[in-house]
């Protein structure tokens, strides 16, 4: 992993780690689908990544691309697939943090009323101190 993230850090670098896989798995559409997913799943390639290779021109040794292409249209699913699950993680998370920012405010609030009682209780105590030492 981390010598692939080192090999492909500049979207250009990307374009060319695509245009291996694809060279690579041009008899075996299916193996390449899996490879795409596989880099995106690891985060080594961004969506914007995927799809701008298949709309790229085409790469002398590559498999020939035509808008008929299944395996073309089957790799914009894979990227929409994976946008898909990354938005709903996201919305968990915030869902989540959500939910702990409200567990926040209730022990606040209830750690306030506590402690408004406790001050009024220490004021009494207080005053009732100084009033005691007045009088002597």
């Amino acid at each position: 992993m981390v010598l692939l993230r080192n090999l492909s850090p500049s979207p250009s670098k990307k374009q060319d780690l695509l245009h291996a896989v694809s060279t690579f798995w041009r008899r075996n559409g299916q193996f390449h689908l899996i490879v795409l997913d596989k880099l995106l799943q690891y985060r080594l390639l961004e969506p914007s990544d995927v799809i701008d290779w298949v709309f790229s021109p085409q790469v002398e040794g590559e498999k020939r691309k035509t808008w008929a292409d299944l395996d073309l249209w089957s790799a914009v699913a894979v990227v929409l697939r994976t946008l898909e699950s990354r938005t709903e993680a996201g919305k968990g998370r915030v869902e989540g943090l959500k939910r702990e920012q409200e567990t926040r405010e209730a022990e606040k609030s209830a750690q306030g009323e506590t402690a408004e009682g406790d001050g009024g209780e220490s004021f009494l105590c207080l005053s009732f101190i100084l009033c005691s030492s007045a009088d002597v």
